[in-house]
């Protein structure tokens, strides 16, 4: 009967321990959750100021091409004023 209850209260101990022991794997598994929860916003940030950023980039560089077509159209313009400058002087001649 003593063996009995002996075996009993090591049962109880193995039990114990392995609960212990379980109960540190979890708090590590959920340290390591707490991290990937971290970084996930981290990274959810990163993205949306990514994103921002582009969103500006997009909006300056249709601002140049509006810059960019203006110029050439005023290019364009002088280059006919030059012709008929030359063609007036020409005709002056």
């Amino acid at each position: 009967m003593e063996q009995l209850l002996q075996q009993i209260v090591n049962e109880l101990k193995e039990i114990k321990n392995t609960q212990i022991e379980s109960n540190e794997r979890l708090i590590r598994i959920e340290k390591k959750l707490d991290a990937v929860y971290e970084q996930t916003a981290n990274l959810t940030e990163f993205r949306t100021e990514t994103n921002m950023k582009f969103d500006s980039l997009d909006e300056k560089m249709d601002n140049l091409q509006i810059d960019l077509n203006n110029l050439s159209v005023k290019t364009i313009c002088n280059d006919n004023k030059i012709i008929e400058i030359s063609r007036n002087l020409k005709n002056v001649k």
